[in-house]
């Protein structure tokens, strides 16, 4: 509809402004249904697709066996408590290990190996009291076995050589590292 066809019909610029405004009301209107009806449509056409979606997972489900997941997830708390369990035993035999180590180099020792052999270590596992049982076992061995030992003499002579080349360190101030290194230079 133009302008001048709505003159041609009689009408005056007034009425044909009228026209206009309500015919614009009436394209408006229909804009805003249309759009309304596309939103209609896209949310129906998303719904459909949830609804199919639900209906492929339940009938996953229906082909899933309940038994073999419950099954699964206690093997799977098993294996994990397994594994805890066997890092605590690492971790223990560590510990086991450096204290008799430490308690090994403190004593004299002049092959660690050797003398790590010779002691009681099922004993020292079970023990309640580490450093007083592994104590024991070395002042034992140390009697038995004396060749595996410097003599005191000895570490005497060694320990004031020692300040010098540990730079003024006390023995309880080293790592485990350090004691291991001085002891293979023949400074403990």
């Amino acid at each position: 509809m133009k302008t001048e066809e709505l003159k041609e019909i009689g009408l005056n610029d007034e009425q044909i402004a009228e026209v206009f405004k309500l015919r614009g009301q009436e394209v408006e209107n229909y804009n805003n249904l249309k759009n309304e009806f596309e939103t209609l449509k896209t949310e129906n056409e998303n719904y459909k697709s949830q609804v199919a979606s639900a209906n492929e997972q339940i009938e996953a489900f229906k082909d899933m066996d309940i038994d073999s997941i419950k099954a699964s997830a206690e093997e799977y708390k098993n294996k994990y408590e397994e594994a805890q369990i066997k890092a605590k035993e690492d971790i223990d035999r560590i510990n086991l290990n450096n204290a008799i180590d430490l308690g090994l180099v403190n004593a004299g020792s002049r092959n660690l190996k050797a003398a790590k052999a010779l002691l009681d270590i099922d004993s020292l596992k079970d023990s309640k009291n580490l450093n007083d049982d592994l104590k024991a076992q070395i002042e034992g061995l140390k009697e038995s076995d004396s060749y595996l030992f410097k003599v005191e003499e000895e570490q005497k002579q060694r320990s004031m050589g020692r300040s010098q080349s540990l730079g003024d360190k006390e023995l309880k101030d080293m790592t485990y590292e350090e004691m291991l290194k001085a002891n293979k230079k023949g400074i403990l």
